[in-house]
């Protein structure tokens, strides 16, 4: 089943049995009779739904929005999790990893950390189990980043760093997944124009899964009809707090000695984006090239060389790691 929605009216325009272009033939005929004026869709990356958009719509920007992408990354970073748990021959490291499946695919901000459970504590006691699966989190937290840059060339710019970070991973999963992410760059990039996102319409799908026996795979596409009217909706699906996260340059130095190598990451990335306020921070990041999560060393090199000369000092202690036997670092 397809559900076209007008993101500005919130309306459902047609509800079509099947996916693809072929099922979308009459919907467009009827859009057509009634002279809308389409500027911008938002979908996912399935094929038949490029190919419709682009015979009858040639004009409008396509864009892929964010729902859909993580989404696909987080069933990458699932079938990877899989592999691992059967590979495992230790009883209890497969009853670790196992009870991680929901933990893995969660926004890290959204973890319980309280008296009673400390899903922090569990999710990094999973990722020391396996190198690939930690790299694996780490890319995924990392491709958020691509939805928070100032503008579309830095997203450009992101997003590339991102797929040549997988590439380097020699992980399967997440080469497939740079792979999907570079074929479809223009539909990515087109979001920073037209901030769409199909997840109004992913609320309409939940409710109609209780009607099925089955769950039913809905397969969606949003319209936008007037640029000079945009949809109100947020380039996100999500609601997430960030209370608990680095906001003020000396709160994100000071998590750079956390317990936890996410939240250190976090830190670095964070004083990344942060620049120039973040210039302070250098010497406090230069400290930290010698971490013991490669991960967080690999983080920090590379924000390293987005402050420029004045993080020459860092240069002696960068050198060392180019003999790195990790492919990942030495990138």
């Amino acid at each position: 089943m397809t559900v076209v929605l007008d993101l500005d009216s919130r309306a459902i325009v047609s509800v079509v049995k099947g996916r693809g272009k072929i099922p979308l033939r009459e919907v467009f005929a009827l859009l057509k009779a009634a002279r809308a004026k389409i500027t911008s869709v938002a979908t996912d990356m399935a094929g038949g739904y490029i190919a419709a958009v682009m015979e009858h719509l040639p004009k409008a920007a396509l864009v892929f929005d964010r729902f859909h992408v993580v989404k696909l990354m987080n069933e990458k970073l699932s079938d990877l999790r899989r592999e691992m748990y059967h590979e495992l021959t230790d009883k209890q490291h497969r009853k670790m990893l196992k009870g991680t499946r929901w933990l893995l695919v969660m926004n890290p901000e959204s973890l319980k950390q309280n008296e009673k459970v400390d899903e922090q504590a569990q999710l990094h006691e999973a990722l020391q189990l396996n190198e690939s699966l930690s790299v694996a989190y780490y890319l995924k937290e990392d491709l958020r980043q691509f939805w928070n840059q100032r503008s579309k060339p830095a997203a450009e710019k992101s997003l590339e760093a991102w797929c040549r970070r997988a590439d380097a991973s020699g992980i399967r999963q997440m080469r497939v997944m740079a792979k999907t992410l570079r074929s479809h760059r223009t539909g990515l990039l087109n979001g920073y124009d037209h901030p769409l996102s199909t997840g109004p319409l992913e609320g309409i799908n939940n409710k109609t899964e209780p009607c099925n026996a089955e769950h039913m795979a809905t397969e969606t596409m949003n319209t936008s009809r007037n640029e000079s009217s945009p949809s109100t909706t947020p380039n996100t699906p999500y609601k997430v707090n960030t209370s608990r996260w680095p906001n003020t340059p000396n709160s994100a130095m000071n998590r750079l000695s956390d317990g936890n190598p996410y939240i250190r990451h976090l830190a670095v990335k964070w004083l990344a984006d942060a620049r120039p306020r973040s210039d302070v921070a250098v010497p406090n990041l230069i400290q930290r090239i010698d971490d013991e999560d490669w991960l967080v060393v690999t983080s920090v090199i590379l924000t390293l060389g987005d402050f420029g000369p004045m993080a020459a000092a860092a240069i002696p202690q960068i050198e060392p790691w180019l003999e790195s036997p990790n492919e990942y670092i030495r990138l």
